[in-house]
């Protein structure tokens, strides 16, 4: 009789081993960008986390498995969802937060800001031909319900561009109304009566010049992008898209 004996090897993956190999590469590149001339370092910038993953999976990742990123030794950028912004506390015991705002179009007194209207309207016609517009003020109007947001504002435009007439080959400002109305009516979907209190307090806010105290009502509306941010996060005002919806005319305008 034959006796046949088998070895079995179970190989486990170790991220240590993983992050001490990527750290050895990553210097040996450094040296040779510095050797050659045509920089100092490696550096990382991670984008688009909220496209790729679940709520949970991000804040495992970010928040509960931080030691694992802490060692790799590079220099890395990770542009954060919004939803992670209430872990700053953590954030900053391992890394350096900064917050970037949207762009400010009016100041709180309601004045415009011609140089942030002049940098979007450029910002569009780069990457959308002036003449399928029937006219500027089609895209003044989009720039203006964008709040300052670039993603906003593509987004915006997209849809409009759907309700456009194909036979006349321009975006038309009733493609536009009819693309903002339903962006108004999405976004209030899901407001409750809370949501529209704290809506009404950043308005009176505003108009008083006073500053808007941080709660979980209002957490959830900037996570929901229902309220934006501007300056270092002490102007604060609804998405200007929302204040089209129904239910925000009939609750705040009136």
């Amino acid at each position: 009789m034959e006796r046949k004996e088998t070895v079995r090897k179970i190989l486990q993956n170790r991220f240590a081993d993983f992050a001490n190999i990527f750290n050895q590469y990553i210097e040996e590149v450094n040296i040779a960008i510095r050797e050659n001339g045509v920089g100092q370092e490696v550096l990382f910038i991670v984008d688009g986390l909220e496209k790729t993953m679940s709520t949970q999976t991000r804040y495992k990742i970010i928040i509960e498995e931080a030691g694992y990123i802490q060692q790799i030794k590079a220099y890395t950028i990770f542009t954060l969802p919004i939803e992670l912004m209430k872990e700053r506390a953590t954030l900053t015991r391992f890394s350096n937060l900064e917050i970037f705002p949207f762009v400010k179009l009016y100041e709180r007194d309601g004045e415009a800001i011609g140089r942030a209207f002049e940098r979007f309207l450029e910002f569009v016609y780069k990457r959308i031909d002036a003449s399928l517009f029937e006219s500027e003020e089609v895209v003044q109007k989009a720039i203006r319900y964008g709040g300052g947001s670039p993603r906003e504002l593509l987004r915006i435009l997209e849809l409009a561009a759907f309700y456009a007439d194909e036979e006349k080959g321009v975006i038309e400002m009733s493609a536009l109304d009819k693309a903002l109305q339903r962006l108004a009516n999405q976004a209030a979907q899901h407001l409750t009566e809370e949501m529209l209190e704290k809506l009404e307090e950043i308005n009176r806010a505003n108009e008083k010049m006073e500053p808007v105290f941080f709660d979980t009502i209002l957490e959830e509306l900037l996570e929901k992008n229902l309220v934006m941010e501007y300056n270092t996060g002490n102007y604060k005002r609804p998405n200007p898209v929302l204040e089209l919806s129904d239910i925000y005319q009939h609750k705040i305008k009136t």
